[in-house]
């Protein structure tokens, strides 16, 4: 069977769209102050899982069959404006999961939070969206501060959540995964 090629590509005329990494939103649901944070959003890695091998040695060979699904923590970079509370808002669910001052751990229940990832087609008539369950701060770090520079002072948050799908053309929230899974 001969290769594709890129004239193979050009000829479908628009039937291989690119998705374009700058037409996403990040929206966290029951979090105070989320429509500051997604207008600070500037950078974010999609959802990951790694899967545990289990290996089965027999005699002088082993087979591996797959284990536990592990999900991959995730970065997310805000932009931090001084007029808007983004380092705040950060800032305060960080304490919420571990307050360094008094020594408390929140609870589970008040700190997760349920998030979706939506990434836009070109007129931002269709959609592709991660559901990501359980996500909690586990970092928030700010950005370095420097007299050379003329960037934008950012806050980098590092992510746990318990796990994450991929919906399809923005038709499932949240509350849809245990219908996508057969439940």
């Amino acid at each position: 069977m001969p290769r594709a090629s890129i004239r193979q590509l050009a000829a479908m005329r628009g039937e291989y769209e690119p998705q374009r990494a700058f037409q996403w939103v990040m929206t966290i649901q029951g979090l105070s102050g989320m429509e500051v944070l997604e207008l600070s959003l500037r950078t974010v890695t999609p959802p990951s899982k790694d899967v545990e091998e289990i290996e089965i040695p027999f005699g002088n060979t082993s087979i591996f069959v797959p284990g536990r699904v592990l999900p991959q923590e995730g970065t997310v970079e805000f932009n931090d404006y001084l007029d808007k509370d983004t380092a705040g808002i950060l800032e305060r669910w960080s304490n919420q999961t571990a307050d360094q001052y008094n020594g408390t751990v929140g609870y589970s229940k008040l700190i997760k939070r349920e998030a979706t990832i939506t990434l836009y087609s070109p007129d931002y008539s269709d959609s592709r969206v991660y559901i990501i369950e359980g996500l909690w701060p586990k970092a928030v770090t700010p950005g370095t501060l420097d007299y050379g520079s003329s960037e934008v002072l950012q806050y980098s948050v590092t992510f746990r959540y318990d796990r994450y799908r991929m919906g399809e053309n923005g038709a499932a929230g949240p509350g849809d995964l245990a219908s996508s899974f057969g439940v």
